[in-house]
């Protein structure tokens, strides 16, 4: 058996991590962006940063199926937007809400789940947020 063969036998299995983030002034984008950079270094690690944008939403209503289909592929989904005024932002408020059948059907059941938030303020609510 040669080194090559040892490292293949026990590599690191193959997870996918989803970062889905709303940023209003970049600076969720920023934290976004670390966050998947530091999961990149995770061997066997797929990492996806998805931006739900306001363009995204029509009638008050966030919808693109592809996101959601990448979602229930993800091992791992990470989710993460501003506090405004103390709530999540409405953009953000809109994908959730088209998340509500993965969620009622749990499609997201057995996977590890995150979150971040940002806030101009020290405090602001964001542990509201976060729950």
């Amino acid at each position: 058996m040669t080194v090559n063969d040892v490292d293949r036998e026990h590599a690191a299995p193959t997870v996918t991590v989803t970062v889905v983030y709303h940023s209003v002034h970049g600076h969720t984008r920023v934290l976004a962006e670390h966050l998947a950079d530091g999961a990149r270094l995770v061997p066997g690690a797929r990492v996806q940063l998805v931006e739900i944008r306001a363009e995204d939403v029509s009638a008050g209503r966030w919808h693109d199926a592809e996101v959601l289909a990448l979602l229930e592929r993800s091992d791992a989904i990470v989710l993460g937007c501003p506090t405004l005024m103390g709530s999540v932002s409405a953009v953000f408020k809109a994908f959730m809400e088209a998340a509500f059948t993965p969620f009622t059907t749990q499609a997201w059941k057995d996977k590890l789940a995150g979150g971040f938030t940002m806030s101009a303020s020290q405090s602001g609510d964001k542990l509201t947020v976060l729950e």
